[in-house]
Formats: structure tokens, sequence, C-alpha cells
């Protein structure tokens, strides 16, 4: 949505159950090596040999 924030699921109302999938890196890095708008590819580039730990989570959400 080209916002600055995350406001959490917006799915269109009156449709079924929609997954989200999260995930929650922990990493040496200073917090300001990572950029803004960032890709998927070029996060996966910058967190090479980075990464301390990870967990997942998969959630459902259904707008009312």
């Amino acid at each position: 949505m080209n916002l600055g924030i995350y406001t959490g699921p917006c799915t269109p109302p009156n449709t079924d159950w929609h997954h989200y999938t999260w995930t929650l890196v922990a990493t040496d890095l200073d917090p300001k090596a990572l950029q803004p708008g960032m890709t998927r590819e070029e996060l996966g580039a910058a967190l090479k040999d980075h990464v301390k730990g990870s967990a997942g989570l998969v959630t459902r959400f259904k707008h009312p």
C-alpha cells in the first residue's frame, strides 16, 4: 500500500480466510544496515551470513 508503517492484515470484506506467514529473524546487523523498501532478494543478500536465529508463524485472518 506504499505506506511507511504496517497496519495489519487488510483483506477485502466478504472474502474467505487469508493465510499470513510471519517470519522473525535475529541478526548481528546494525539496524541501519537494512534500508527501507528493500526487495525480498535484496534482503536475502543483506542477511547472508548474518542470521543468528529465526522463527515462523502462519496465521489466518478474515475481514468481518
